[in-house]
């Protein structure tokens, strides 16, 4: 599938997220937990943003919700790194068998969503992907302003293992690419 860019505010923040998650990522090594959390949350305030502003001003686009989408994988990719690093012996086996299982089913999604609509997603933007956002950015904030919050970190976790099953019952349930559902129930 081919897409034209268009270059409006919410995909220059999406990309903006693209292009410094590298800059961001070797900082993770250099800054303090806390740096680093504000750095996070501008992070996600620039995807909070760019949601808002392309459904605000009509601008939302195919191109916009696939770079979202990647900028998406980015944060996840960032928040993996700096919750290793700084919280390293925490993440041991078995809890390290969680972020294996979560990050399987990421991977699991993004094949389906490719072998069915030939397009590269990292997952769909669904209220239950809304409200997953939430609960983790919370739960990073916490722990990276504060410290780990056990149950907060199984919430988080447990969401987010919601959101990738019923992305993998969307995908199964819509034959077009269903870039606007809101669920599992919603007609496309």
């Amino acid at each position: 599938m081919k897409y034209k860019m268009i270059w409006n505010i919410p995909n220059i923040l999406s990309c903006s997220r693209i292009v410094f998650t590298p800059i961001i990522l070797f900082l993770t090594f250099y800054i303090t937990k806390q740096q680093f959390a504000i750095i996070f949350i501008i992070f996600q305030l620039t995807d909070i943003a760019d949601g808002y502003i392309a459904r605000k001003y009509n601008m939302q686009t195919e191109m916009g919700a696939i770079l979202d989408s990647w900028g998406d994988l980015c944060s996840y990719l960032i928040a993996f790194t700096a919750m290793v690093f700084y919280y390293h012996d925490f993440f041991v086996f078995p809890r390290s068998l969680f972020f294996i299982f979560f990050a399987s089913l990421i991977i699991l999604n993004t094949i389906c969503l490719y072998r069915k609509y030939g397009v590269v997603l990292f997952g769909l933007h669904t209220i239950l992907a809304k409200i997953t956002f939430y609960i983790q950015s919370i739960f990073l904030v916490v722990l990276f302003f504060h410290e780990l919050v056990h149950w907060l970190y199984y919430l988080a976790f447990f969401i987010g293992v919601l959101r990738e099953i019923e992305t993998l019952f969307i995908i199964k349930k819509n034959a077009h690419l269903p870039l606007s559902v809101k669920s599992i129930f919603s007609k496309q």
